[in-house]
């Protein structure tokens, strides 16, 4: 019997040992992360899509606004871009835009596709790497991600055709202001950011999806009500001022198409477009 209950134990403590080992080899939050820090991908050339929704309330009236946005930029050797946007404000009416950088010869032109209208025109060349940065920082997860904490692997889903992993974490509330900026939602809100302590806003949810196969983003979520709702407090504030608006939801999501734009072509109705002179596109 003792030899037995002994054969027993050493059974059991193998089977524990061997459970244990097994585990090892499994993906952790930090191992992804880890990973997904290592195959980090550039903004050179990517192609995404964008949904943005918010909604504000004042006076007793509710105001939605959603905004999907098809994005692609190529950086070199020329700049190419090209972003599709659609903007849906409930009973105020819609509004698409459909916009292209091309570089014709060594001038660069803006061509806008508006209201079935194509228009055309040339941009400084010093706008250049402006006009690539505000596209780059649009689409560029790293602002979200560099300074994410707290992860959780939520588990595994699919986004599209790619198997991810799915974290969730927050972004520090020193890291909110530049969210804000280069995310757009500032613009949209009309929120003036000087003079906010944003070290006091909380922290910002964030859900990253992280392809399985090549550790590059899949898609990003934000959700930014709770960080609306204490920026909008602080101005109040810091104004002395009630405005009696509020901002119930906020979100961003950003889904990761591809980060190898071969090209990117004007369309041929394009071509005929009206040429603009800067002072005409001036307020």
């Amino acid at each position: 019997m003792k030899k037995t209950a002994k054969r027993l134990l050493m059974c059991m403590l193998l089977v524990v040992f061997a459970c244990t080992c097994s585990g090892c080899g499994k993906m952790t939050a930090e191992k992804v992360m880890e990973k997904f820090t290592e195959n980090q991908v550039t903004m050179d050339n990517c192609e995404a899509t964008m949904k943005m929704n918010m909604v504000m309330e004042a006076s007793g009236e509710s105001f939605e606004m959603n905004v999907d946005a098809a994005m692609q930029v190529i950086a070199k050797p020329d700049m190419k871009a090209k972003v599709a946007m659609s903007m849906d404000m409930g009973e105020l009416g819609s509004y698409d835009m459909d916009t292209y950088i091309i570089k014709e010869g060594e001038q660069y032109y803006t061509y806008i596709n508006a209201s079935d209208m194509w228009m055309k025109q040339a941009i400084d060349s010093e706008e250049i790497d402006e006009q690539l940065s505000t596209y780059s920082n649009q689409m560029n997860y790293d602002v979200y991600t560099k300074n994410m904490q707290n992860f959780v692997l939520e588990g595994e889903e699919l986004v599209g055709e790619k198997e991810t992993y799915k974290i969730t974490g927050v972004v520090s509330g020193e890291s909110l202001k530049e969210v804000m900026e280069q995310s757009g939602v500032s613009e949209y809100s009309a929120t003036e950011l000087e003079g906010i302590d944003f070290s006091q806003m909380g922290d910002l949810p964030v859900t990253l999806w992280v392809e399985k196969k090549t550790f590059h983003p899949a898609k990003i979520s934000i959700d930014m009500a709770g960080m609306m709702a204490n920026i909008l407090a602080a101005a109040e504030e810091t104004e002395g001022e009630v405005s009696g608006v509020t901002i119930p939801a906020c979100s961003i999501e950003l889904e990761y198409v591809s980060f190898d734009v071969q090209d990117i072509v004007l369309p041929e109705e394009a071509k005929d477009a009206v040429e603009m002179d800067a002072d005409s596109t001036e307020e």
